[in-house]
């Protein structure tokens, strides 16, 4: 589910912020400020400081993107996943969360709904999916 998420949530500014990283780095190496490597399957030098910091980043940004944006002072989202935020033991908290779950949605702009062959099997996930 956290990459469902994170590919929900963070791809669009993971994508452009590493294109905002590849760009000044592609004209840096083509006009040869950048260390270039010459392989004998290529008749022209390639560029390897883009392909070493932009991967990366990408990565970073796509997984971590949110908690980066909380450290710099840009909200995002606040996220319910009924995983953690509904008890999964103690049956008399499960109730209690499971009441709350139309409060939530209420308030809510969007739903994500993360589907798999189980996801339809729990009260609270059928009643979500009604309630939207």
């Amino acid at each position: 589910k956290f990459l469902c998420l994170a590919f929900h949530f963070n791809m669009n500014a993971a994508s452009v912020m590493t294109f905002l990283m590849m760009l000044p780095m592609g004209v840096a190496s083509f006009a040869g400020v950048l260390p270039d490597v010459s392989l004998d399957e290529f008749p022209y030098p390639v560029g390897f400081c883009c392909q070493l910091t932009c991967a990366p980043l990408f990565a970073f940004l796509l997984l971590f993107g949110r908690d980066v944006a909380l450290l710099i002072g840009l909200g995002g989202p606040n996220v319910f996943l009924d995983k953690t935020c509904i008890h999964q033991e103690d049956a008399s908290l499960m109730i209690k969360g499971i009441e709350k779950l139309g409060a939530f949605l209420f308030h809510s702009d969007e739903m994500v709904v993360v589907y798999t062959d189980v996801y339809l099997q729990k009260l609270w996930t059928v009643y979500e999916v009604a309630s939207w």
